[in-house]
């Protein structure tokens, strides 16, 4: 992986930790139990990121059209700030299995005999 290729994914996922933190600072829909919500789904998806292939993902992406109906039982809100709590899991997953690709062994490395 190229110095690059490393530094354009860092900024990626620096711009959407960002992105997280401040719709949940400043959306003016934005309640406590919304941000506490997302904040939960951000750990809780970093937790699931240890879940084997893609698993994690898959839920998180199971659960978008569901957290909308869900959410507005809840917390009484609808709109952009109760696709923030999915995309928070979403992206605590991501952001898990990325760090974790980061200390794999290179291809170049790995073919090497022992």
């Amino acid at each position: 992986m190229t110095t690059l290729d490393r530094l354009s994914k860092a900024a990626v996922a620096l711009s959407i930790i960002l992105i997280i933190a401040l719709q949940m600072a400043l959306h003016p829909d934005m309640t406590w139990l919304l941000r506490a919500l997302t904040s939960f789904a951000l750990i809780f998806g970093w937790l699931s990121g240890r879940m084997a292939g893609q698993r994690s993902h898959t839920m998180w992406l199971i659960i978008a059209p569901l957290a909308p109906a869900i959410l507005l039982a809840v917390a009484g809100r609808e709109g952009p700030v109760v696709e923030l709590v999915w995309i928070a899991g979403l992206t605590g997953a991501m952001l898990r299995r990325r760090i974790a690709s980061l200390a794999e062994v290179p291809e170049r490395l790995a073919a090497m005999p022992a």
